[in-house]
This record gives C-alpha cells, structure tokens and sequence, in this order.
C-alpha cells in the first residue's frame, strides 16, 4: 500500500492555502496597515504642498499644516500664522484646507502646526532642527520626518 497524497488532493490543498491568503488572512490582521501607511502617504504629498504653496505665495500670506490628533488639513491665512483648532475654522475655511480624517483607531502625533521658510522651504516654529511625526493604529506606527533642509520623506 502506498501512502502520501495524489497530485489532485495536493493541487486542491495549495488552491485553498492560496485563497485564504488573498482573502481571509487580511480581514484576520485588519486594515490598520494599509490605512496608515496611505494616510502617512497622504501626509507627506499635503507637507509638500504647504512647502511649495509657502515658497510661491506673497510675502503677506501664511499657509500651514494644522496637525490633530485624528486629522490634518491646510490654511491660508493674510498676516500671521496663527494655528487653531479646524473644529473652529469657518466653512470656507475647512473647505479651502481639504480635511483629512483619519478613522478608527488611527492617531497622528505629535499635535501641532507646520509652515515652512518663503525662500528656502525650510520649517519653521519647533521644527527648525527637523522633526518625526508619526501616525499610529493597530499596533503598528509609521514615521515621517521633515529635515532642517525641507527635505520631506516617510521613514522605512
């Protein structure tokens, strides 16, 4: 007697592992993976449009990255960067600033506001020496950082 499996019932074994891997495993682990890595993505392009919206506006205006725990969105001010909370921005001005809210369990840290040199691109306030920001959920995090340069990129 011959023992060990057919090539039909082997075929049909790696058929099923290969579908539990595409579809059922994922759905096991959740989707915080993926929407962090998209929403540091996301962070990174939006930090490099206040960079290029700074260099290229007048020298009376102010655009900055308002960073919240769950959310991120840009504002266009005249005169002085004054951040505040995007719960108390007007409607033309949440609008203007394209929100981005992050779901779930997903945070954003640290808490603050971003705007860069009009020159240089270089950034300004407490990120003069460079800084990491970091979304988090899931149990897993994901930097970016913003060198003194104004070199923007996520971290691998």
């Amino acid at each position: 007697m011959r023992r060990g499996f057919t090539l039909i019932e082997l075929v049909i074994v790696i058929l099923l592992l290969g579908i539990l891997a595409a579809f059922a495993v994922p759905k096991w682990l959740g989707k915080g993976g993926f929407e962090i890595h998209t929403l540091r993505d996301e962070l990174v392009a939006r930090l490099r449009l206040v960079q290029t919206m700074n260099m290229n506006e007048g020298a009376d205006r102010c655009t900055q990255l308002v960073l919240e725990a769950n959310r991120f969105a840009h504002l266009t001010q005249v005169g002085i960067c004054s951040a505040s909370p995007i719960a108390n921005w007007t409607t033309n001005q949440r609008e203007r600033g394209r929100p981005v809210q992050a779901s779930g369990t997903i945070v954003l840290s640290p808490e603050t506001s971003l705007s860069f040199d009009k020159r240089s691109g270089r950034p300004l306030g407490t990120c003069t020496a460079g800084c990491e920001l970091t979304v988090s959920g899931g149990g897993e995090s994901v930097q970016l950082r913003i060198e003194a340069e104004g070199y923007i990129h996520a971290l691998p």
